[in-house]
């Protein structure tokens, strides 16, 4: 049984079907987090509605490789050749950040991804599992119960 609806309307959509639809002034209907309908006049009964006019509703990028860990280093590095960033971040920033350090930089580099377009990524702090940025929302930064130890690795 479906739990909540959320239905986008307004917005030009773009699908991923074989002919790539799109339409204009269309809406997508979401029951939990699977896509029920797409079209137009979709029943909106008990859904969340969500204006998307002068918008496009499209699916998710997916990022494989995104070092969130390193959302509040990241102004301090842009510049930095490769040499730079090993001395500088793996050799000697990387050993002293704290789990909650880790998951606040996931936090906000979630946070930064969702307004990017991004819904998936590799997160790169301790594993390459791929995961929906959703759930990381879902909770506040980690604790070092939570995170476990407390080296930031690729």
């Amino acid at each position: 049984m479906i739990q909540r609806k959320t239905l986008i309307k307004n917005g030009y959509v773009i699908t991923m079907d074989s002919q790539r639809t799109t339409l204009s002034r269309g809406e997508v209907l979401i029951g939990d987090d699977v896509i029920l309908a797409i079209g137009h006049n979709l029943p909106q009964d008990d859904a969340e509605i969500i204006d998307a006019e002068g918008g496009i509703i499209m699916p998710g990028f997916v990022d494989n490789h995104r070092h969130m860990w390193q959302t509040n280093l990241r102004a301090m590095l842009a510049d930095w050749t490769l040499h730079e960033y090993m001395r500088g971040i793996r050799f000697s920033i990387s050993p002293v950040l704290r789990a909650e350090d880790i998951g606040a930089a996931n936090y906000v580099g979630a946070l930064e991804a969702m307004n990017a377009g991004v819904t998936t990524v590799s997160l790169t702090t301790r594993t390459a599992t791929i995961r929906p940025i959703t759930p990381l929302l879902a909770s506040k930064p980690c604790s070092a119960a939570e995170c476990g130890p407390s080296t930031a690795t690729d």
